[in-house]
């Protein structure tokens, strides 16, 4: 039995709706001038969807670039084609390869990256950057630090307790030593010290150390 056409009608654009529910599409610009970031995309068949909203991760922020059109992910309410959200981007060849399963990585596409190395028994964060700012008003340190390279305080240097210890010499509390000896024992040698002149000794130095 043949179906009536206006049922065939309505099957057929139930059938469009599920067959376009979820789409890819190429992001050409980026709003982010509003509550809720909002994106223009091209589609299939070069359709253009403007101000659809983008939703992000909470707690997670970015304003990606457009220049190489990085593709999406997108899925419209109800079927309906005027309500579609950008769940997810990405841009191709810009994601940085990690080691191994189970790493993560938060990266800038081109730029920066922080990488979560967590395989393999390995837990360590490596960030790969030109530069790192660090800018907060306390911003203690716990364990062993290797700096490979140079250091350079813009302050004071203050030791509470531990000891300085360089190739040539040692900064424990408030003695400094090198090879030779500590420098108070040096300098108790220098205040005393005199001279042997013809008929007797010279007086010990002055000003004293």
């Amino acid at each position: 039995m043949d179906l009536p056409r206006h049922i065939l009608n309505r099957i057929e654009q139930l059938e469009r709706a599920v067959l376009t529910l979820v789409q890819r599409v190429e992001v050409q610009q980026v709003d982010d001038n509003t509550p809720i970031q909002t994106v223009q995309v091209s589609a299939l068949g070069q359709e253009i969807l403007a101000k659809l909203e983008r939703i992000q991760p909470l707690g997670l922020a970015s304003l990606p670039s457009v220049n190489s059109a990085p593709d999406g992910v997108v899925v419209f309410v109800g079927g309906d084609r005027s309500h579609g959200i950008l769940l997810s981007m990405e841009e191709q060849g810009k994601r940085p390869a990690l080691a191994a399963a189970g790493d993560v990585a938060l990266y800038s596409p081109g730029a920066a990256s922080l990488q979560l190395l967590l395989s393999t028994g390995l837990q360590a964060v490596e960030i790969l950057a030109p530069q790192v700012n660090i800018r907060d008003k306390d911003t203690p340190l716990a364990g062993q630090v290797t700096i490979d390279g140079d250091l350079t305080v813009n302050g004071n240097l203050i030791l509470p307790t531990g000891d300085i210890t360089a190739a040539a010499g040692t900064i424990t509390g408030l003695t400094v030593q090198d090879s030779i000896g500590a420098l108070a024992v040096m300098r108790s040698a220098y205040n005393v010290h005199t001279h042997s002149e013809t008929g007797g000794t010279t007086s010990g130095p002055s000003p004293t150390a």
